[in-house]
């Protein structure tokens, strides 16, 4: 394998990977890899099938089913764009990371690209928020390291415009995590908040949305963010516990766009950031 950095500890390309054969060496550098880099991207995968997609997702713990992120319908045919269907899909433009809702959300997410619009159109985006995090001022850190935020879908629902209260009802449950948790696949801290996120708890809904509002305008900077403009056959990789993504405008009502998705399902609560005195002490205590 072939391997460039794209952006400085966050992003990488791997070429030269045939997921139909990796062996115990492929697999250690390929989970090595995923430690230094919050987002792989591996080109050249268009003959990829759908059980070796699976198995490339193994490497890194438990694949989900693999589904569409599409605007084409089941008939083959583009989705009328006022569809319920098609204005959750449009969801995907908002920053986000996916399903904050579950006690244990996802550990990774990947993409394969399958049909593609116009050159320069639909690009996904990723945020290191990681390096956002360590670019905050030591005192903000500390104070930001003891909240806890709530996520629920009708959030992101409401910001994609949904009105409708049978469309906004969720069969998720509202979801609570620490703002600043342990990413598990670096070992660092790293912000944890997205589309979903509804508020800062115990806080008013101005100083929430504030928060909120401040630590978005921080982690999509142009120094932390990393845009992929997609080719046919490109798999992304990415670390659902880190980055935060979105998906650029292209013409959803005349350009087809179909990535296979799949999900590396969590098996661990975000877990917050200890103290350093409390490391020091069970160290001692060791």
């Amino acid at each position: 394998m072939q391997i460039s950095p794209l952006m400085r500890g966050f992003a990488a390309e791997v070429r030269e990977a045939d997921l139909g054969c990796i062996d115990n060496r492929a697999s250690a550098k390929l989970c090595e890899l995923f430690r230094q880099f919050a987002v792989l991207v591996l080109p050249g995968q268009e003959n990829t099938t759908r059980d070796q997609l699976r198995n490339f997702a193994s490497l890194f713990g438990t694949p989900s089913e693999c589904g569409d992120i599409t605007n084409i319908g089941e008939g083959g045919n583009i989705m009328p764009p006022e569809s319920l269907d098609a204005r959750y899909t449009r969801g995907n433009s908002l920053w986000h990371m996916d399903m904050l809702v579950l006690d244990k959300p996802p550990l990774a997410a990947m993409l394969l690209a399958r049909e593609l619009p116009a050159k320069g159109s639909g690009s996904t985006q990723f945020a290191d928020l990681q390096q956002a995090w360590r670019s905050l001022p030591a005192h903000r850190r500390l104070a930001l390291r003891r909240l806890r935020a709530a996520h629920t879908m009708e959030t992101i629902r409401h910001k994609m415009g949904i009105t409708d209260s049978d469309e906004l009802r969720s069969e998720y449950s509202p979801g609570e995590h620490p703002l600043v948790c342990v990413d598990p696949h670096s070992g660092q801290p790293t912000l944890f908040f997205s589309a979903h996120t509804s508020h800062i708890v115990g806080t008013s809904p101005q100083a929430s949305a504030a928060v909120l509002d401040e630590l978005l305008e921080t982690v999509t900077q142009d120094q932390h963010v990393y845009t992929h403009e997609w080719r046919l056959g490109d798999l992304l990789l990415w670390s659902n516990r880190r980055a935060m993504h979105r998906v650029l405008p292209y013409a959803y009502k005349s350009e087809r766009r179909r990535l296979w998705r799949m999900e590396v399902v969590g098996d661990k609560r975000p877990s917050s950031v200890r103290p350093w005195w409390v490391s020091l002490w069970r160290r001692q205590r060791i």
